[in-house]
């Protein structure tokens, strides 16, 4: 009879009191052991300590160490060490936020033959409702014999996750990264916009995702906080897709954003121009060949340019009781 893989699942704590709480309710069920790493340059000021009556529940399973921004990997290998695992024992280390998919486990075996990988989780912003459109790297996955055969090779992927280049093998699609799940009034704005809490270039910036429920969602969701992000109150939005229209100043009055768009061949990327906190002037790329197979390239143009204005809607970061109104070549689309 084979041996039972246990689970180590290894936590970069500071603080993060809910989403502890969220993590070990969670996995309880699929994890062996449980490693707080908690950040504290005092060892006094204890987060987890303090509220140790808050995870009773974990207790048996729990081993908490003290850790700095230097030692933490060092310090989470050495607890691993001394709880005595097996040569397949798995160990994951990630951020409190940072929470592995444990319901299908299969896939980690396959990889963990030949290396140590890295989980990239769906990001969840503010609330459970809404996703970024890029997924995060968050937790690495990998085992004793492979910190035993490849010692640096654990710690510099994990330093490097967001950096460094790596092979479709070396990833994983897995899991759930909750980001801003603390509540800080300086972002009330952030959250009613539906924007992340940094300056937003509305060129290069997207806005966030309502899912609908199309991800798997963990089974515990109801344990995190929830903050509601988004506007009651609709906007209205224009685009003005090669348009000529001189009275700008006036439809600023009528509109709460305008998008000048015009298209050329001469340049690889968008170029936005703020005219005015509501007026934007961007210049979209157009190929110079047809790209959508049978269309003639007079059509192909007029569905690209649509296509591309479609795509600047996020621009504005809309949501659904927005209205938005296209103005294209002069005539109402």
């Amino acid at each position: 009879m084979s041996k039972k893989i246990n689970y180590f699942d290894s936590i970069c704590y500071r603080g993060e009191i809910d989403l502890l709480k969220f993590r070990l309710t969670e996995l309880d069920q699929y994890v062996d052991h449980f490693i707080i790493a908690e950040f504290d340059s005092n060892n006094i000021d204890s987060s987890y300590l303090n509220n140790k009556d808050l995870f009773e529940r974990w207790n048996h399973k729990i081993s908490h160490v003290f850790v700095t921004d230097n030692s933490f990997l060092t310090d989470i290998k050495n607890e691993f060490i001394m709880l005595d695992p097996y040569f397949e024992d798995v160990l994951m280390i990630s951020d409190t936020n940072s929470v592995p998919n444990l319901v299908d486990k299969s896939v980690f075996f396959e990889k963990l033959k030949f290396d140590s990988f890295i989980l990239e989780h769906h990001n969840f912003v503010w609330n459970t409702d809404y996703t970024n459109t890029t997924l995060s790297r968050g937790t690495i996955v990998t085992s004793f014999s492979i910190l035993l055969t490849k010692k640096k090779n654990t710690e510099f992927r994990f330093k490097n996750k967001d950096t460094e280049n790596m092979f479709k093998s070396d990833l994983l699609e897995n899991g759930w990264k909750f980001s801003n799940f603390g509540y800080d009034p300086n972002y009330d704005y952030h959250i009613e916009e539906l924007l992340p809490a940094v300056t937003v270039d509305p060129s290069t910036t997207y806005r966030l995702i309502h899912h609908n429920n199309n991800i798997p969602l963990p089974k515990n969701i109801d344990v995190l906080p929830y903050f509601k992000i988004g506007r009651d109150y609709p906007k209205k939005h224009l685009f003005l897709v090669e348009s000529d229209i001189n009275n700008i100043g006036d439809l600023e009055n009528e509109y709460d954003s305008i998008i000048i768009i015009n298209f050329n061949s001469d340049v690889n990327e968008i170029l936005c121009e703020p005219i005015s906190n509501k007026t934007t002037n961007n210049v979209l790329f157009l190929p110079p060949t047809n790209l959508y197979g049978d269309y003639d390239f007079s059509q192909f143009e007029n569905e690209y340019k649509l296509n591309e204005t479609k795509r600047m809607f996020s621009s504005v970061f809309p949501q659904e009781q927005d209205i938005i109104k296209i103005i294209y070549k002069n005539s109402i689309v």
